[in-house]
């Protein structure tokens, strides 16, 4: 089941989410699979292959290509400028963390047709006068699926940002879960959202 989103402002605190708890993030995703361009595969890991930071790997990849990020914790905020698949691998030590050190959004999609999977996401900014979400959205037509979102102002962020898909990912300790702010036509469905305790919400 899933809802279309319409309208210019609407904080989803469970009201437009489709969920039964808190999610975890599935080893293979069966829908929705990217078809890419290149087919170029790029690796990220901590150690022992080409890139070892998210943000050089999305600057080498082309349109199309795949850039595919293992097990590790990488302290850096992301920003995806071309549309690719980033996608996070369980590599031994369970999907890749991105831990924003309470600086901003840890990553921020600015190109339209992008995926994003399977990526745990820490620690964005929760300051009021500088919030950052978990991912933040710019852009249209982009996937956002099997992500896990712990603190930030808010889990998912979308402005001016249309036609996107936000299925299946856990957004918890965040003010919100899903923040939009003029944006229309997106589809949300089946995330579970367990928010932060001190504004008084539970998990849903």
């Amino acid at each position: 089941m899933e809802k279309m989103i319409l309208g210019t402002r609407f904080l989803a605190l469970g009201l437009i989410i489709i969920a039964s708890g808190c999610i975890g993030i599935p080893e293979s995703p069966n829908e929705n699979k990217y078809e890419t361009l290149n087919k170029t595969t790029i690796i990220v890991c901590s150690s022992g292959c080409n890139f070892n930071s998210i943000q050089d790997a999305i600057d080498a990849a082309e349109v199309g290509d795949i850039v595919e990020v293992s097990s590790g914790t990488y302290y850096e905020n992301v920003e995806v400028n071309k549309k690719i698949l980033l996608s996070g691998r369980d590599t031994g030590n369970g999907f890749p963390i991105i831990e924003a050190w309470g600086h901003g959004s840890a990553i921020t999609l600015t190109e339209n047709g992008i995926v994003l999977e399977q990526i745990h996401i820490k620690n964005s900014s929760e300051n009021y006068m500088h919030p950052g979400a978990g991912i933040s959205v710019y852009s249209n037509g982009n996937i956002i699926r099997f992500n896990r979102i712990d603190g930030g102002q808010s889990g998912i962020y979308l402005s001016n940002a249309n036609n996107n898909r936000i299925q299946e990912n856990e957004a918890k300790n965040s003010k919100y879960g899903v923040d939009l702010y003029n944006s229309n036509d997106n589809i949300i469905s089946k995330n579970g959202m367990c928010l932060a305790p001190s504004y008084n919400l539970v998990c849903m």
